[in-house]
């Protein structure tokens, strides 16, 4: 089996300043922490819906994800991050989230 490597790229998600007022500037440290080698996006706002953040996450090796969430200990699948329009559950990320 040969190893291929992949090319770093980041992404940085936020609810956005009126969800956590912290948002905007976690995701500015977050961009200073990035290797200069690696690419870096990042969303925030009123465009960070799930289906946002699926295609962000397929398009990067690495997320970062700055919002609110919510564990559930007794189905840990339906645990989710809170998006613009729904939920961003555990379940999404595994089964939505294609690796190429």
């Amino acid at each position: 089996m040969m190893n291929k490597r992949v090319p770093l790229s980041f992404v940085a998600i936020g609810q956005g300043r009126q969800a956590l007022l912290a948002v905007d500037s976690e995701l500015e440290v977050f961009q200073k922490l990035v290797p200069s080698t690696a690419t870096h996006t990042s969303i925030s706002g009123n465009v960070v819906t799930r289906a946002g953040a699926l295609e962000a996450m397929e398009k990067n090796t690495w997320v970062h994800l700055a919002c609110h969430g919510k564990q559930d200990p007794t189905q840990p699948y339906n645990s989710h991050f809170v998006m613009k329009d729904e939920h961003l559950t555990l379940l999404h990320i595994k089964t939505q989230v294609q690796r190429k």
